[in-house]
């Protein structure tokens, strides 16, 4: 049995959302040796370009370096859930991009986008 917990809120300005592993895409300190994105030219472009004109907006990057998704709504801050089993694992993560979140730094209390007129 899984329990959903809400984790956090993730900020989207590109209608977009990514899932990679980090090192793939930031250095560490110090490094000069490329990141999987700067070898394979995945920069902002190349991740915006991958989901037009797909259908359902969602496309794999660089040979399973990452997804990208579009959001339903376009730009906002969005909860994202865990799905985790009684030993606290994570089975899977989810972002609820129909819940849009309309404050910003987030609070403790997110508000819910009212919907209807």
């Amino acid at each position: 049995m899984t329990t959903r917990k809400l984790v956090g809120h993730v900020g989207v300005d590109s209608g977009q959302i990514l899932i990679t592993d980090p090192c793939y895409a930031i250095r560490r300190k110090g490094e000069s040796q490329p990141t999987v994105f700067e070898e394979r030219e995945l920069d902002l472009s190349a991740i915006c370009d991958a989901t037009t004109g797909v259908s359902p907006g969602c496309a794999e990057l660089g040979n399973e370096v990452a997804v990208v998704t579009c959001t339903a709504y376009g730009d906002g801050v969005f909860p994202v859930y865990a799905e985790c089993d009684s030993d606290g694992l994570v089975h899977s993560i989810t972002v609820d991009f129909d819940t849009q979140m309309i404050e910003f730094p987030i609070t403790k209390e997110p508000v819910a986008q009212p919907t209807g007129p």
